[in-house]
């Protein structure tokens, strides 16, 4: 062979890897960076905190607002997880709306009691949604992953990036930042870079004292605020508690100057969407036909809203928060709240009666007006109508809520009513004592033998008419026959049980009547006796 030959032979097997050496795992990574390191080192302990199942050891936000309003955001978590009624935090979904957001994870990792390193595998990063069981449709999305080898005492730690772009209030952002929770904390912090320029308000819950460190950039262009804590105590979680929003620490920033800002927003896309069309007109004089007075007439249009118009909601960006057109919801018979509530304003408006829409978070009752203004304030929207002089809070998304109710989410809540672009908070009324409850009235015939023919009438009124007419709804007309609404009443029945086919929500009660035999009458005293027993 020659020699230039042999050796071009002798480079290529150079270059080649060794067999054994290919073959080798890659080995685990060991290193821990500064910030982490730290971080554990400091960390309360379980010794401290016994009842804890996990601490949240690190926890930041690094967030860069741009002139245009666009957000890029770096968040760190990392948790020491004490028990397996921890491992629920190994199982990680962060949410997203794809329209948008951008959310891309940067590093995800457990740290074993050994010190050994598992990173999460691209592979087994997931794009989910996390409202497939609805009958929504939306662009809300999560990307989730399970964090590998996770057991007692060890150590979960991931960053993540996310891009907001201004798609909803072009030039604006908002942001909430939790510091305290149930866990122990040791380190939280949450930076705001901005351009210098830029108006925004910020807001610390619950602790006077936190305040940021505020620095500006060399050049003068931009302003850096970090608000940090470290060493929080867990709060202690009891029986009727109230929300952690109302007694832990945490923070709000704006851009958006005020709440009349969003009304405004909010009135320009939906003020468009209440057009009414022949068809929506010929509906409405169909339905209203041969009723003489407002009311009745925002009775029939309710329950046909409410009844007729079922709960699909189609949420892809802007829509989101814009409504449909109320003659398109009338035509296809479905849409979300925010859709049933306008379609209700259009209907309404045809036979002279005025009604606004109304924004409100539902089950929330804390005053949302002594907050700093932002979108995420609210999640439902419902009508609020002017009939014969009085005010009519109406949620057609309510099946089961009668005209002139009120669902019990939706009871106390601190509400932004919007009037032609003009927005006020109004709070929605709570029950009061004689609206919320039921009447039980129970007649016994006593017959010679010692045994009695019993009937009993039950009258169900506000919250607990809500249940049981939506259980009602339910239930096959057999089995409302066979008295399964009223178990509870007869375990062992004999005789008719009826409750309306239909449960009507123009009613604003649910009446049910029983009929059943007993057996045995044990005389308590002179005022009372017990029914013993029924017939089988």
């Amino acid at each position: 062979m020659p020699l230039r030959s042999l050796l071009v032979l002798l480079a290529l097997f150079a270059w080649l890897p060794r067999t054994a050496d290919a073959q080798k795992p890659p080995k685990p990574e060991t290193a821990l960076d500064r910030e982490l390191a730290e971080a554990i080192r400091t960390a309360p302990t379980s010794a401290r905190w016994p009842n804890a199942d996990y601490i949240r050891i690190l926890d930041t936000g690094s967030v860069t607002v741009r002139q245009d309003g666009t957000v890029v955001a770096e968040f760190r978590e990392a948790y020491r997880l004490i028990n397996e009624r921890a491992r629920r935090r190994a199982e990680v979904e962060i949410p997203f709306n794809e329209s948008y957001e951008e959310v891309q994870v940067l590093r995800a990792r457990t740290i074993r009691n050994d010190g050994a390193i598992l990173n999460v595998r691209k592979e087994d990063i997931r794009l989910g949604s996390p409202f497939s069981d609805f009958a929504l449709y939306d662009d809300s999305k999560s990307i989730g992953f399970s964090m590998p080898g996770v057991e007692d005492g060890c150590i979960i730690d991931y960053t993540y990036r996310k891009v907001t772009r201004p798609v909803l209030m072009p030039g604006h952002f908002w942001e909430y930042w939790r510091f305290s929770g149930v866990e122990p904390v040791g380190l939280c912090r949450y930076a705001l870079t901005l351009p210098a320029g830029k108006a925004f308000r910020w807001k610390v819950h619950n602790n006077e004292a936190l305040k940021p460190a505020e620095t500006v950039s060399a050049d003068g262009k931009t302003r850096k605020l970090v608000w940090e804590m470290r060493g929080i105590a867990p709060i202690p979680q009891e029986p009727m508690m109230p929300r952690l929003s109302e007694i832990g620490v945490w923070l709000e920033v704006t851009s958006i100057p005020s709440w009349q800002e969003i009304a405004r927003w909010f009135w320009g896309l939906a003020k468009p969407q209440v057009a009414l069309t022949p068809a929506l007109r010929r509906t409405v004089d169909q339905i209203t036909a041969g009723r003489q007075t407002s009311e009745q007439k925002a009775r029939a249009i309710y329950d046909f809203v409410a009844n007729r118009v079922r709960y699909v909601g189609i949420e892809f960006g802007i829509s989101a928060y814009r409504p449909h057109p109320a003659a398109q919801v009338h035509e296809k018979l479905y849409g979300d709240c925010k859709d049933k509530a306008h379609l209700l304003i259009a209907m309404l408006s045809h036979v002279g009666i005025k009604a606004s829409p109304v924004l409100l978070r539902a089950g929330e009752q804390a005053e949302t007006r002594s907050r700093l203004p932002s979108l995420s304030a609210f999640d439902h929207c419902i009508a609020l109508a002017e009939v014969e002089g009085q005010k009519v809070w109406l949620d057609a998304t309510a099946e089961s809520t009668a005209y002139g109710d009120i669902p019990t989410a939706v009871r106390g809540a601190d509400a932004l009513v919007v009037r032609e672009g003009a927005g006020t908070f109004e709070r929605v009324p709570m029950f009061q004592p004689s609206e919320n409850g039921f009447t039980v009235r129970t007649e016994a015939v006593l017959r010679p033998d010692g045994s009695a023919e019993v009937e009993t009438r039950t009258q169900f009124r506000g919250g607990a008419a809500q249940y049981w007419r939506g259980h009602v709804r339910s239930l096959r007309p057999e089995q409302r026959r066979w008295g399964d609404v009223y178990r509870l009443a007869f375990q062992n029945r004999q005789g008719v049980q009826r409750v309306r086919d239909r449960p009507d929500l123009i009613a604003p009660l649910l009446q049910h009547k029983a009929q059943g035999f007993t057996h045995q009458i044990v005389v308590v005293d002179n005022q009372h006796m017990a029914l013993m027993g029924v017939r089988p």
